[in-house]
């Protein structure tokens, strides 16, 4: 396989740690181990050998509690997010395939299908339709060579979400062939309504659903993701996932169990946060008479349109 350079996440990497202010990162403020943890001490007692390769039967159930449909044993415990789609690709996704991407996305499934040989076909989200998806494009896309639909909702970047109608139309349409769905789902929780959004998840028989803990829960540094699918697919992700990571970070997982059985709370923190700033980038974007963000955005993980630099007298300490 030959992977295309990923151009965006070496930007990020290049830059994120030397900037004063990172208008690229789309996940709500990290939370330290003592804001994590109840008691720090407890920690101190963590074996730290090997974890189970698929995740602890509690950490899973944990997962699948907000995954209808689903229990502890279709769920895969990733190293993050993008261990899960990678794995998640490469069970369903063979040379000569065909992948469809819902775009603009983060990029990481549109190189990962590239890379395995699959021919990538694109339906774009357009601002002129509120970055709503069209359902027609997106039907004359898929064909019975069609081996999985990628999408992400809310989608990166522009914060768009699928409604439930909007779901039912594209398993509908990937029924119609036999194709898989693989959602991405890590900014779900993050909607600037603080309504949840819906999942594709407990949907249908051929879905794969993604998420973990960097965007919302503000826990970017343990790495932590998930995969859940119908068992014998987590089963074959779960069988290449062997070859990859083996299994979670103890300290990682032990953490990241602390944070899920906190999920509500976190989610409340998430939404208070961006319901106290967002207004505050809204008014400063609006300084720059060509920065703006996207019309239609309906959830945190949004591309703000830039028409001209900032000099750095106009920095702002407002957020």
């Amino acid at each position: 396989m030959k992977f295309p350079r990923f151009e965006m996440e070496r930007m990020q990497s290049a830059w994120e740690h030397k900037v004063r202010y990172d208008l690229s990162e789309s996940g709500v403020e990290a939370l330290t181990l003592e804001e994590i943890t109840r008691d720090p001490k407890e920690l101190l007692r963590t074996p730290l050998g090997y974890a189970e390769g698929v995740g602890r039967e509690e950490t899973r159930a944990l997962v699948a509690s907000f995954h209808p449909g689903h229990g502890a044993d279709d769920v895969v415990i990733t190293t993050g997010t993008s261990e899960a789609n990678f794995i998640a690709l490469g069970t369903l996704v063979s040379a000569g395939d065909e992948v469809v991407v819902v775009m603009p996305n983060y990029m990481q499934l549109h190189g990962v299908a590239t890379a395995l040989g699959a021919r990538v076909r694109e339906v774009w989200l357009r601002e002129e339709r509120s970055w709503t998806i069209d359902l027609d494009a997106l039907a004359a896309a898929v064909n019975a060579r069609t081996k999985a639909i990628c999408v992400c909702t809310p989608n990166n970047p522009t914060g768009q979400v699928l409604s439930r109608a909007e779901i039912d139309r594209v398993i509908a349409i990937a029924a119609k062939h036999g194709a898989w769905i693989l959602s991405d789902e890590v900014y779900r929780g993050a909607e600037l309504d603080s309504v949840e959004s819906a999942s594709f998840s407990g949907r249908g028989e051929r879905i794969v659903v993604t998420g973990g803990l960097s965007k919302v829960y503000g826990l970017p540094g343990l790495r932590i993701g998930w995969l859940v699918a119908p068992e014998d697919e987590a089963q074959a992700a779960l069988r290449l996932k062997d070859y990859t990571t083996i299994a979670p970070a103890t300290m990682s997982e032990t953490l990241a169990e602390i944070a899920l059985e906190r999920r509500t709370e976190l989610l409340k923190r998430a939404r208070f946060i961006l319901g106290e700033r967002w207004p505050k980038l809204e008014d400063w974007a609006a300084t720059h008479s060509r920065d703006s963000a996207p019309s239609g955005t309906c959830a945190s993980a949004s591309a703000w349109r830039r028409g001209s630099s900032i000099p750095a007298s106009r920095r702002s300490t407002a957020f």
